[in-house]
């Protein structure tokens, strides 16, 4: 290994070893709830609107994208649902950059429907250290009664 690769590995590992500290601490803080797992096939089913989980897909690990096919007298409807769980800053920054907030009943003093930038429909609730935002294709209706299944595991 010559003096420039040794140089870099050095500053590599006294980088790494700087930042240790720092990644505990954000793990420490980091949610222990898997965004795939808080809408249940039984709640979904359980809906007015009723619905079957087709698939639940992580696309970060504080995001899943939910497949839902509607049953019944439903059938007809279907569509992605994305569910984000965000640091509280966070879901304040998204409350504030949509449109047309609307306060909603019995999901918390801070649970929002609102339009995003693409038209679409938008409905968020927080607990104490974390924020909840669904979006896709559904209706704000059918997007509150669906974070009503779920939204005591957060607070």
């Amino acid at each position: 290994m010559g003096k420039r690769t040794a140089g870099i590995l050095i500053t590599v590992i006294a980088a790494t070893a700087g930042l240790a500290p720092a990644a505990v601490a954000s793990a420490s803080v980091a949610t222990k709830v898997d965004p795939c797992k808080l809408i249940t096939a039984s709640a979904a089913g359980a809906l007015a609107k009723p619905f079957e989980i087709s698939s639940a897909t992580p696309i970060t690990k504080k995001g899943c994208e939910y497949q839902l096919r509607g049953t019944g007298s439903n059938d007809t409807e279907s569509g992605p649902l994305i569910l984000s769980l965000d640091p509280l800053k966070i879901y304040k920054i998204n409350k504030a950059i949509v449109h047309k907030v609307k306060p909603v009943s019995g999901l918390g003093a801070g649970a929002y429907q609102a339009i995003d930038g693409a038209g679409e429909p938008v409905v968020g609730f927080s607990g104490k250290k974390q924020g909840v935002t669904l979006a896709g294709g559904f209706d704000a209706p059918t997007l509150i009664a669906i974070a009503k299944t779920f939204n005591t595991q957060i607070k």
